[in-house]
């Protein structure tokens, strides 16, 4: 028997602005749950791809996320590819599907945010 399961890794936000003078106090990054409940955004619409499963294709990619202050997805792109073209279809079909998002919490003083989403395709293949 086959088995698959979808891994969530690690993540990080980054802003794409320049920072400010050094004498103020530098902005506050985003929350560990703020960034979690995005990242599960786009986990929670991940179907592993059945010709993948059936071919055993696995991998891992990464989906940079550019989010306005309203929560808007501004844009996204694949930074790491999973090295399958399947899967990698799939990332690129759950980006799609995600146009918002929560708007940035009021403490997080910048205008955009980058999410970074962690895909693995991982499967239990017995020996």
């Amino acid at each position: 028997a086959l088995r698959w399961a979808f891994v969530i890794g690690f993540w990080r936000t980054r802003t794409a602005v320049a920072r400010s003078p050094a004498t103020t106090a530098p902005p506050r990054d985003l929350d560990r749950s703020f960034v979690q409940y995005s990242v599960n955004q786009y986990i929670g619409r991940v179907r592993y791809p059945r010709d993948a499963l059936k071919r055993q294709l696995q991998g891992t990619g990464r989906l940079r996320v550019v989010i306005s202050r309203s929560g808007e997805v501004q844009s996204w792109e694949i930074i790491e590819s999973t090295g399958q073209r399947l899967l990698d279809r799939e990332i690129e079909r759950v980006a799609k599907s995600v146009e918002q998002l929560d708007p940035l919490p009021d403490y997080y003083e910048r205008p955009r945010a980058i999410l970074i989403v962690p895909f693995s395709f991982v499967m239990d293949i017995p020996e």
